[in-house]
């Protein structure tokens, strides 16, 4: 499967104490179906007079956005969306949230550990606390719909179509011709940030497999391990214990196939851009619901929710109360046409 991965929206705390959202995606193609997506889109391209140019999402009408997504769901295309509301984190609770982050990369290191890594991991933990506030929440934002993307599709795929687990082929957008600093910590942090939560108790955060599912096809990403990780703390008594614990290789799911890129030099991360900016245009009202509506087939319902709301902050709150009315009826209609990814 391809999954292209794109934000939109500003994550900065807003000058007027006012809501105000920024949302990650991650657009996943059946590589089946990825050659049809990409020639029916540039026959649109061709159609709307923008063949040649890169799409931008803000660009299009309601209409336009229509078409894309219902492109996408004749082609099984599926969609994960992260959403923020910057009105919630102000420089003191992310102050406080960089730190946790950077004082948990070291918490479980232990004298067995190489004194290189625990320097590597110190070093990876200054360099959180310099982000600026914006780009801190776009990497925790960025690193949830990532973990959401590879829980739900370990599911669906395995029940409806196992081979398109066979490859994770990842591609997101860059912002320079350089890889950023920003860029740099993420692609590092990434696969231990989702790694330690394999080993958590929460089941929606976890890569699980379910009863019925054909995971022939990725097969080569499971394993076991001779017993419980000594640098992770033990959930459950008697758990250090236990012998050939089954675990998922991370590293291979994620760095095998993943690549920064240029949306204007590839037309699966400007179709992500299309569909991660309609949500939002239709969060902020932006966009009529006639070029929204069937955004929801996209999506995957899970407890009665599809777009994932996240909060960082003290509170340890990983979801929110919709507090604006307009808001609500848009997720609430996006949810009410999600499908269930089991």
């Amino acid at each position: 499967m391809f999954i292209y991965i794109d934000e939109s929206g500003s994550f900065s705390y807003p000058k007027e104490k006012k809501h105000s959202y920024a949302c990650a995606g991650a657009l996943t193609i059946p590589e089946r179906r990825h050659g049809a997506v990409l020639k029916s889109f540039k026959t649109l391209r061709r159609k709307w007079g923008m063949l040649g140019h890169e799409v931008k999402g803000r660009d299009l009408d309601e209409g336009q956005v229509n078409q894309i997504i219902n492109l996408l769901i004749t082609n099984e295309a599926k969609f994960h969306a992260c959403v923020v509301d910057l009105l919630h984190h102000p420089p003191e609770s992310i102050a406080w949230f960089k730190n946790e982050q950077s004082r948990r990369l070291l918490a479980n290191i232990t004298d067995k550990h190489h004194p290189n890594v625990v320097q590597e991991l110190k070093n990876a933990g200054d360099k959180m606390r310099s982000l600026s506030d914006q780009l801190f929440l776009q990497f925790c934002v960025m690193t949830e719909v990532v973990n959401a993307q590879l829980h739900d599709s370990m599911i669906y795929f395995a029940l409806n179509s196992p081979a398109e687990l066979g490859k994770f082929r990842w591609v997101v957008d860059r912002k320079g011709q350089e890889k950023t600093t920003y860029e740099d910590l993420w692609l590092r942090l990434l696969t231990p940030f989702i790694h330690g939560r394999q080993f958590a108790n929460e089941f929606e955060n976890k890569i699980v497999c379910v009863e019925g599912g054909n995971y022939e096809y990725c097969k080569r990403f499971f394993g076991t391990i001779e017993k419980w990780p000594e640098h992770l703390p033990e959930q459950s008594p008697g758990l250090r214990e236990k012998t050939n614990i089954e675990t998922t290789d991370l590293k291979l799911i994620l760095k095998e196939s993943f690549t920064l890129k240029d949306s204007a030099e590839v037309e699966g991360l400007q179709l992500a851009d299309i569909v991660t900016n309609s949500l939002r245009r239709a969060i902020v009202g932006n966009l009529q619901e006639h070029g929204w509506k069937n955004l929801g087939k996209l999506l995957f319902r899970w407890k009665n929710r599809s777009v994932r709301l996240v909060r960082f902050a003290a509170e340890s709150e990983d979801s929110l109360k919709i507090e604006d009315d307009s808001v609500a009826k848009v997720i609430n209609l996006l949810t009410h046409k999600a499908g269930i990814v089991i």
